[in-house]
């Protein structure tokens, strides 16, 4: 029997709208417009870069359970037990769903029956090391995030099928959670130490502009195959949201927002058009 599938239906929890008998997106598939199956071809790396996760936090985990002093690290306990629980959870269906959709367009066949361990292992333990500490992790978790919220509100603009909508939705309401608790997450330890506020500070001008999926090397070619739905108002509106919510953790942000867009247009152009 293919794991994949076992192991979805063995973390459902009491998630009804991922029932695991939703994952069978055949009849949706072959009912798409030309539009609808572009976009989902398109989503095939970034099925990718959301199984990547999983690799993510393994990172996160080695980064907390080295740093010292331990009076410092054991405040990391809770991004820890989050990200264990619910992130690989959640960003591992959404690499399955999207990977799924990619497959049944593409060839016809379910991407979940037919995965084995080779891309599985890739992509939990052959990353690349973005990080020197938990603050680095932990605040690209976080900042990724507000791109991928923005990323599929874009992509369910452009759909034309309303099941396919819905799942884009869904996915992307998992995402706004996400943002919401490592937000408040991140907050907390700020507020508790003022060794961590300035370990925070430090990684936030360190790391801005670094995507959490760029542990994988699918990173660049999943987003070089959205880069359509990133429009000039989404990429400013990343940005302004970027600047919101360093300017909520930190009382003010450290970086200023014309700085910010400037580094993110150069960054753009150094990581995806050079």
């Amino acid at each position: 029997m293919n794991g994949a599938r076992d192991i979805l239906r063995l973390l459902k929890i009491g998630d009804n709208k991922w029932d695991v008998k939703n994952y069978n997106y055949s009849a949706i598939v072959k009912n798409l417009s030309g539009n609808d199956i572009d976009v989902i071809k398109a989503l095939d790396n970034i099925g990718d870069g959301e199984l990547s996760a999983i690799g993510i936090i393994i990172q996160h985990q080695d980064l907390v359970r080295n740093y010292k002093p331990r009076e410092l690290a054991k405040d990391f306990y809770e991004s820890v037990m989050y990200g264990f629980c619910m992130i690989n959870y959640e960003e591992m269906r959404h690499g399955f769903i999207l990977k799924e959709l990619a497959s049944l367009a593409n060839t016809n066949k379910s991407f979940i029956d037919q995965v084995d361990g080779d891309l599985l292992h890739e992509l939990m333990f052959e990353t690349n090391e973005l990080y020197k500490n938990p603050y680095e992790s932990l605040m690209s978790y976080l900042l990724g995030e507000i791109t991928n919220v923005e990323l599929y509100a874009s992509i369910e603009r452009h759909v034309e099928n309303e099941d396919l909508r819905n799942i884009v939705k869904s996915i992307k309401k998992d995402e706004q959670t996400h943002k919401g608790a490592w937000l408040k997450i991140i907050k907390r330890i700020v507020d508790s130490n003022e060794i961590h506020r300035e370990n925070f500070i430090k990684a936030t001008k360190a790391i801005h502009f670094i995507h959490q999926a760029e542990v994988s090397d699918y990173f660049k070619n999943g987003a070089l195959s959205v880069e359509k739905y990133f429009t000039p108002s989404v990429s400013k509106f990343i940005v302004e949201e970027k600047y919101k919510l360093l300017s909520d953790i930190f009382g003010e942000s450290p970086i200023d927002k014309k700085q910010m867009l400037i580094e993110h247009l150069e960054y753009f152009n150094k990581s995806f058009v050079a």
